[in-house]
């Protein structure tokens, strides 16, 4: 590939994506909402050209170019816990996303990859596969997966393929501040302790710009539509990531799990990747613990 668009661009996986293209020398046209607080954090570089536009613009922007190779739509609003749960909100996204289609299309794409989520499952308690039937709980969810079978439709129609990925436990040093990872780091540096359930959820990590590399490794070598995971080659109970998490922020690191209650529902998730490793060359290459260090050095720094 030689040139792409990324919607979303000052997102974390937007931006993991920009600067996984350009140590390929790859061009990218990012575009990312006006007024994004997170605009700056888009690298300034020759191979990147910035554009300020909202999802409802989509549909009559015009990028002036024809020879783009593939787009990338990790734009979505609404992603705050209320916005998840309004139908109305979350359904303009799925306008949004065929509006990107057909922007991709007039760019000169040949492949389109969306941003699915793994709430297009709702509650699995087995393996979960790129085929488990979709059965979402939330607005969110829905929207996710009407968002895709009808991209996948619409691409069809278009001559393009399309490449939609069920996104899971992606984390990095730009995730949003209320998760997991970059809780700890915060607790940890204020030096307070961080309460934690059991932990006994299956659970599967993926560090930001090893899923970068695979959105370009499916772009590149994906020759017909489909669904992909992104995720971890690893599913393990979330208190073993917990325990290495804290190896890895070492000495000052205070925390503590609930017990375990029995009673309790434990919702977890066991994605198999098979499909999307045989599809592409590429494997992790940053372990949890790395991931949680790199994130460590950069919130000391900020």
């Amino acid at each position: 590939m030689k040139k792409v668009i990324v919607t979303g661009a000052s997102s974390m996986l937007g931006l993991a994506t920009i600067n996984a293209c350009l140590k390929q020398d790859i061009q990218v046209i990012a575009i990312a909402r006006k007024n994004s607080k997170r605009s700056y954090k888009i690298p300034q570089y020759d191979g990147v050209t910035f554009l300020e536009a909202d999802l409802k613009d989509l549909a009559s922007l015009s990028l002036g170019c024809t020879d783009c190779d593939a787009f990338f739509h990790f734009g979505w609003g609404h992603t705050d816990k209320e916005g998840r749960m309004n139908v109305a909100l979350q359904n303009e996204n799925i306008q949004y996303c065929l509006d990107a289609v057909k922007l991709a299309h007039r760019s000169g794409c040949k492949v389109f990859l969306g941003a699915g989520s793994q709430a297009e499952y709702g509650i699995v308690a087995d393996e979960i596969f790129p085929d488990t039937p979709a059965n979402p709980v939330v607005a969110y969810g829905v929207a996710k997966y009407q968002a895709g079978v009808q991209s996948m439709s619409l691409c069809e129609e278009l001559g393009m393929i399309c490449i939609w990925t069920r996104i899971f436990s992606v984390y990095g040093v730009n995730d949003g501040e209320d998760t997991m990872v970059k809780s700890a780091v915060a607790y940890f540096l204020k030096k307070e302790t961080m309460h934690f359930s059991s932990g006994m959820q299956m659970w599967n990590y993926l560090f930001e710009e090893d899923a970068a590399e695979i959105f370009i490794e499916l772009c590149e070598k994906v020759k017909e539509s489909g669904i992909y995971h992104i995720a971890g080659q690893e599913s393990k109970p979330l208190r073993e990531y917990i325990f290495e998490m804290a190896q890895a922020l070492g000495d000052g690191f205070y925390y503590d799990l609930a017990p375990f209650d029995p009673t309790s529902r434990v919702v977890s998730i066991r994605p198999n990747v098979d499909k999307t490793y045989n599809a592409i060359k590429y494997r992790p290459r940053v372990s949890f613990a790395e991931g949680v260090r790199r994130i460590l050095e950069h919130d000391r720094e900020i």
